[in-house]
C-alpha cells in the first residue's frame, strides 16, 4: 500500500508502506505515542495513557498497561506479522488478563507496582503523571485513580492486540468474541511511513461495531443525601456532616475561601481560590475506603501549615508522613472520632491561615 504526499498541491510523491522490524520498536512507538490507540472509534473523548511497559504477570509480561480517561484497564499486546507467533496473540492477552483476575487482587501492591514502573520511566509520581498527562487537579487524578481501582477490582478489562497488519481470521475471531461473550477486544492495525524525517502512522481499529453505552464520569449518578445516610447507617455524625456541608454549599453558612461540591462518589471541601485550591477534604459515599472519615489533602505549598492547624486542633487525627510530591493526601480522622464542631473550627482556621 502506499500514500501521496505532495506540497502546495504540487510535486506529488508516492510514498511505500514502510515496516516495523522488531516488535520492540513497536513497542516503543505506542509507549511514547499512545494517542495512535484510536480509544476515540470506542467511546468519545477516551484518551489513552499508558503506565507500564513488559507489566509483570504470572503469565509473562504485558507489552503495556494502560487507562484511560474515565479509568478503563487497557491490556496491549503488540505483535508484528510476521512473527509466527500472532495466531496465539488472542489467547496471550486474555492470558494475561486471567494472571491478573487471579493474581493482582491486592490493590495498594497493584498501586505500589504502578508507581515503581512510572518512576522508572518517566521520573514523575503516578499522580504527577496523571495530572501532567491529563490537566487534572490533585483530586481529579484520585478520583480517576478510584476508578481504576473498580475496574481492577471487578476485573473489567479491556484487551488490544495491535499489528502492523491484521488479517482477516484474526479480524472475524476478535468480531465473534465481542458478539458472544463479555470480553472486550479490539484489534488495531498501524499503516507506517516515513519520508524523510517525518513518520507518518494511520491507526485502524476493528472490534468496535456499534459503539457500547458508555457512562463517563461526569454522567455518573451523584450520590444523594439519602445514600450517604443509608451507607454511614444514619449516624448522628453524619447527619451533622451533611448538615454542614449543604450550608456551605447552599451559602447558609458562609468561611470565606471554603466551598463545597458534590462528585460522583465524594462531599468535597476546598480551602483556596480557583484555580489550584490549597486544601481539599474528601468523604467517600463508602464509609471503608481508605479506613473511612474525612481525608485531607493539600497543595505541596501549604502542607506544614495544614498540619500545624490540625496537630492543633485535632491532635489525635492519624498523619502520613511528607511525600515531596505537589498535592498529597496529608491526614485523615477517622469516622468514629470525628466531630463535627471540631471541623467547622478546623475549617475557619484554615481559612485564616491559608486565605
Amino acid at each position: 500500500m502506499a500514500i501521496i504526499i505532495s506540497k502546495s498541491g504540487k510535486n506529488a510523491q508516492k510514498i511505500d508502506q514502510s515496516r516495523f522490524e522488531q516488535e520492540d520498536a513497536l513497542q516503543k512507538y505506542i509507549y511514547e505515542n499512545p494517542s495512535v490507540i484510536p480509544l476515540y472509534d470506542i467511546k468519545d473523548n477516551a484518551r489513552p495513557i499508558i503506565l507500564a511497559r513488559e507489566y509483570p504477570t504470572e503469565s509473562g509480561p504485558i507489552d503495556a498497561l494502560a487507562i484511560d480517561t474515565d479509568g478503563d484497564i487497557y491490556l496491549i499486546e503488540t505483535k508484528l506479522y510476521q512473527n509466527p507467533d500472532k495466531r496465539r496473540v488472542v489467547a496471550q492477552v486474555l492470558d494475561y488478563g486471567a494472571s491478573l483476575w487471579k493474581h493482582d487482587t491486592d490493590w495498594e501492591e497493584f498501586t505500589a507496582k504502578i508507581e515503581q514502573e512510572v518512576k522508572k520511566h518517566f521520573t514523575q509520581s503516578l499522580f504527577e503523571r496523571l495530572q501532567d498527562e491529563l490537566g487534572l487537579d490533585a483530586v481529579g487524578a484520585q478520583q480517576l485513580w478510584d476508578n481504576v481501582r473498580i475496574k481492577l477490582d471487578d476485573s473489567s478489562y479491556k484487551f488490544v492486540v495491535l499489528m502492523d497488519h491484521l488479517d482477516d481470521r484474526l479480524k472475524d475471531l476478535i468480531g465473534y468474541l465481542n458478539q458472544n461473550s463479555k470480553f472486550d477486544i479490539y484489534a488495531v492495525e498501524l499503516e507506517y511511513y516515513k519520508f524523510s524525517d517525518l513518520e507518518i502512522v494511520i491507526p485502524k481499529l476493528f472490534g468496535a461495531g456499534a459503539k457500547k453505552q458508555v457512562t463517563s464520569r461526569s454522567q455518573q449518578p451523584i450520590p444523594s443525601d439519602d445514600d450517604f445516610l443509608v451507607a454511614y447507617n444514619n449516624s448522628t455524625t453524619i447527619q451533622q456532616y451533611l448538615g454542614l456541608f449543604n450550608d456551605i454549599f447552599g451559602g447558609q453558612l458562609v468561611i470565606p475561601g471554603v466551598s463545597a461540591k458534590r462528585t460522583p462518589k465524594y462531599l468535597n471541601l476546598y480551602v483556596g481560590n480557583r484555580p489550584g485550591y490549597k486544601v481539599t477534604i474528601m468523604l467517600h459515599i463508602d464509609p471503608r475506603w481508605e479506613g473511612g472519615g474525612p481525608q485531607f489533602w493539600s497543595d505541596k505549598s501549604v502542607d506544614e501549615t495544614l498540619r500545624k492547624v490540625l496537630k492543633k486542633i485535632a491532635p489525635k487525627m492519624e498523619f502520613l508522613p511528607p511525600q515531596g510530591v505537589k498535592y498529597c493526601k496529608v491526614a485523615k480522622w477517622d469516622w468514629a472520632q470525628t466531630d463535627i464542631k471540631v471541623f467547622e473550627d478546623i475549617l475557619k482556621e484554615l481559612a485564616k491561615e491559608i486565605i
